[in-house]
């Protein structure tokens, strides 16, 4: 009777593996459906977006005020991750050469191929086609006990309200009413910039909490597990300035400094630093971190601090400049910069810069204190002087490529970024 026993146990153990795997795929395959139906949603909106689009740049006479609605259309479109609208609209006016769009022959080509090919963006895949790969995949991390860790990482960014950055939607903002929006738009109720100060904020706080997700699988025991959060916090690096932080601290770790996050997923390029990484790091000082900051300000005035740049960082971005200096300088008020913030003004005084650097230091203070205010005066502000705010050096434009948002002298400042995005 022992073998009826055994026999018995196995096929209850069978059993209760089927329905353990069955519960966990069909879990998964719902949460993939639910992003397939967001997915198609979002298509239809965007198709219903882009037609309104168009009947207004078919009767529209590209006066500043039709150039102004339009671009504010494209800008909200790729806000809202409407793809199609959003590179239908930039074709439609460089056909025209109209509101100053203009592409070369062979870039615009390139997009109308390429819009012809791919409608729909969403990693240029059909929605089912990539709700069955997704399901694919999740079915074999079940039946291989999720060896690399890809589902209980996803399930660990699922509790924190996260979706996967592998998922077929992973940034449609899905707790934005869409719909609301886009009709608010095209009604006149909502303008572009009111639109993207809220969407900013939403965004700040997502990346913040995909940073502490990552931060905290940093020394997991799985290597693939390391290797997720690693892209999250990449990821997050774009706009949070704890994570751009931290990014530059794992890539300036030495040894004797404890255990190395992240140190299983060192076969990674994307580990080490890059130019992204110098450009971000002058974000994360504009968005006010003191670190990054003190960083900064320990370079000197002119780049020649005691240190020599010994803290590893290269501030070589074109709007890394004495002007800049002084401005957070003026804004850390930290007295240890004291005697170099004096050099500096007499520097800046000679170019007639001086007082403008304090005022912009002075109101970015007060713009950091109550952040997600209406900073309108402090976006004029940098721009009564752009002889003093501007790059250290002319870039030329590219010759195949050209836009009239580029024209402009601050173009890529991050201090000018942040004061457009609170510009209510």
């Amino acid at each position: 009777m022992k073998w009826i026993g055994r026999i018995f146990l196995i096929l209850l153990l069978l059993l209760a593996g089927f329905l353990a795997v069955s519960a966990g795929l069909a879990y998964v395959a719902g949460q993939y459906w639910r992003e397939a139906a967001l997915a198609e949603r979002v298509e239809r909106l965007d198709a219903r977006f882009q037609t309104a689009v168009m009947d207004r740049i078919d009767a529209s006479t590209f006066d500043d005020e039709d150039c102004l609605w339009i671009g504010e259309a494209r800008d909200i479109a790729a806000g809202l991750f409407l793809e199609n609208s959003a590179r239908r609209i930039e074709i439609e006016l460089a056909e025209r050469e109209a509101c100053g769009v203009r592409l070369g022959e062979d870039e615009l080509r390139s997009r109308r191929i390429e819009i012809e090919q791919f409608p729909w963006s969403f990693g240029y895949q059909p929605v089912p086609s990539a709700f069955l790969q997704d399901t694919a995949e999740a079915a074999m991390g079940l039946l291989t006990a999720d060896a690399d860790g890809v589902l209980r990482y996803q399930y660990a960014q699922r509790r924190r309200g996260l979706l996967p950055r592998t998922s077929i939607l992973s940034e449609v903002p899905e707790h934005i009413d869409i719909e609301g929006i886009l009709t608010r738009f095209l009604s006149g109720e909502v303008n572009q910039r009111r639109f993207h100060a809220q969407a900013a904020a939403e965004a700040f706080r997502r990346n913040a909490d995909r940073r502490d997700l990552a931060l905290s699988f940093a020394h997991h025991p799985n290597g693939s597990i390391q290797r997720w959060a690693w892209h999250d916090l990449n990821h997050a690096s774009w706009i949070d300035m704890e994570a751009i932080w931290q990014r530059y601290l794992i890539w300036r770790w030495h040894p004797g400094e404890g255990a190395q996050p992240f140190a299983l997923a060192h076969s990674y390029n994307d580990l080490y630093e890059s130019p992204d990484t110098r450009e971000n790091l002058r974000t994360a000082v504009a968005r006010g971190h003191d670190e990054a900051t003190r960083a900064f300000l320990d370079n000197g005035w002119d780049g020649q601090g005691e240190d020599r740049n010994g803290d590893g960082i290269a501030w070589n971005d074109p709007f890394s400049t004495p002007y800049w200096w002084a401005v957070h300088a003026v804004r850390l008020d930290d007295p240890a910069f004291a005697s170099d913030l004096d050099a500096a003004m007499a520097h800046l005084e000679a170019e007639g810069c001086a007082d403008h650097a304090r005022a912009v230091g002075e109101a970015w203070r007060g713009l950091l204190a109550d952040f997600w205010s209406d900073h309108s005066h402090v976006d004029a502000l940098i721009r009564e002087r752009p002889d003093c705010a501007g790059p250290s050096q002319d870039t030329a434009p590219d010759s195949e490529q050209s836009d009239s948002r580029f024209d402009d002298p601050l173009h890529g400042l991050p201090e000018l970024m942040i004061a457009l995005d609170l510009s209510l």
